[in-house]
């Protein structure tokens, strides 16, 4: 093993999915994927020596039956994942419960988009049909805010991806997965709806920023 390098600070925030370092051990709310250290939930980077550790940071997101969720599987019991979900509730996906659909396998940093179906006296959701979704990124939008992220029919979201050419998956809890060669334009177009979310002509304003940025 090579020389240990960080790509985070101590006590910074990581998101799921997010690269911390190479050649260095892992810790809790960790895995490695070809040397490399990845967070799998959203908390406080945590450094001692050459082990880097997540300290999880739990969301406000509550989960409803019919939401589409984003999240990244970080237990694996067999037919039964956890999937952190930025709730104070871990998702629950249930092995050969969807009978028309060919079983997804899903392993811990898997980052997937699912549908709740129900939510029980545990209060942890359950998941069904998820999908697997592949390489990319993941942020982290208020929840609040994903309603402004979307649009009036899909019309911001659908213009995001449009001018892009970025694949896009918004999750109703705040996770947001992107993939395309323009990730940063999108991720910086959405950050900005976030901020000025409650602002009038916000989707001319992004339009002509998209616009802007691409050109350049």
């Amino acid at each position: 093993m090579g020389k240990a390098q960080f790509n985070v600070e101590e006590r910074s925030v990581s998101y799921p999915g997010q690269l911390l370092g190479e050649n260095v051990r892992k810790g809790e709310n960790v895995y490695i994927k070809d040397g490399k250290a990845y967070s799998l939930m959203r908390g406080l980077v945590n450094i001692r020596d050459e082990t880097v550790s997540v300290i999880p940071v739990r969301g406000a997101y509550i989960a409803k039956p019919g939401d589409f969720v984003t999240g990244i599987v970080s237990d694996d019991f067999g037919k039964v994942k956890l999937v952190d979900i930025h709730s104070p509730y871990p998702g629950v996906i249930r092995g050969g419960d969807d009978k028309h659909r060919k079983e997804v396998e899903l392993s811990p940093g898997d980052i997937v988009n699912a549908k709740v179906v129900s939510v029980g006296e545990t209060k942890e959701p359950q998941l069904a049909s998820p999908w697997k979704l592949e390489g990319g990124v993941v942020i982290e939008v208020d929840p609040k805010k994903i309603p402004r992220v979307i649009g009036k029919k899909k019309s911001m979201i659908n213009m995001i991806k449009e001018k892009t050419g970025c694949r896009i998956m918004v999750g109703q809890n705040g996770l947001i997965w992107i993939n395309g060669d323009k990730t940063d334009i999108a991720v910086k177009t959405i950050k900005t709806i976030e901020e000025q979310a409650h602002t009038p002509g916000l989707t001319d304003r992004v339009g002509a920023m998209l616009d802007e940025m691409i050109k350049n």
